[in-house]
């Protein structure tokens, strides 16, 4: 017969806060729990001092492998993260990578929750977008991205940029503009214009790919909503 220690079944209050729980010589393997009401801390109940880092590690690893085997992926996510945080606590380039593992996170389950509202997408792409066309709006080499995008990665037929010495003259806010209206036009078009495009910077010809794919990733998203979910 298996015993195992069971806490799905706990009831907890609504304020969210985390339960601190302490798993230091318990068989982790036996313990089911669901980790989003849960916390970790690490403390040696015989001598009431803090484990050391290997120990710690090791608690870390036997838990993730135990929601692995028994597919509870969200509070393995969860843990996951919080091993990376506690993993790269006090390094420069630790600190970095957990401010992206944050990012993505919140972006991964924002986008469970909100993935299916017509509005958030429609939102979420303008979004985009701007953020977008404001990168396009800063200068290299004395010239606004889009302006040098036009003329050397693809070429928008009709689409006439202001001279250098408009850039001297006006605000950001007229360069933004320009930049919004060319950014629109690559972002938000379904089909390439091949005699259109121009290899003159392989690194602006990526940058304008980049854009392409994501705004026809969102197009197609968007279709599919609309298609599948109305």
């Amino acid at each position: 017969m298996h015993h195992f220690i069971n806490f799905t079944t706990a009831k907890f209050s609504k304020d969210n806060a985390p339960h601190y729980i302490n798993i230091t010589g318990t068989d982790i393997s036996k313990l089911r729990i669901d980790y989003s009401h849960f916390k970790l801390f690490f403390i040696d109940p015989e001598y009431r001092e803090v484990l050391s880092n290997q120990n710690i590690d090791t608690i870390y690893r036997k838990l993730l492998k135990c929601f692995h085997t028994n597919k509870q992926f969200d509070s393995e996510q969860k843990l996951r993260r919080e091993y990376i945080h506690w993993h790269n606590h006090g390094r420069m380039l630790g600190s970095v990578l957990s401010a992206i593992d944050d990012f993505l996170y919140y972006f991964y389950y924002g986008w469970l929750q909100y993935g299916k509202n017509l509005t958030f997408m429609c939102l979420f792409s303008i979004i985009i977008l701007i953020i977008i066309a404001l990168v396009n709006t800063l200068k290299f080499k004395r010239r606004p991205i889009y302006q040098i995008m036009n003329e050397n990665a693809y070429t928008v037929k009709n689409f006439i940029a202001p001279e250098n010495k408009f850039y001297k003259k006006h605000s950001f806010a007229k360069h933004f503009l320009y930049s919004l209206i060319y950014t629109s036009i690559v972002f938000i078009n379904p089909f390439i214009q091949l005699d259109w495009l121009r290899y003159r910077r392989p690194f602006l010809l990526f940058w304008f790919f980049l854009i392409y794919i994501a705004g026809l990733a969102l197009l197609f998203y968007i279709a599919h909503y609309l298609l599948h979910f109305k």
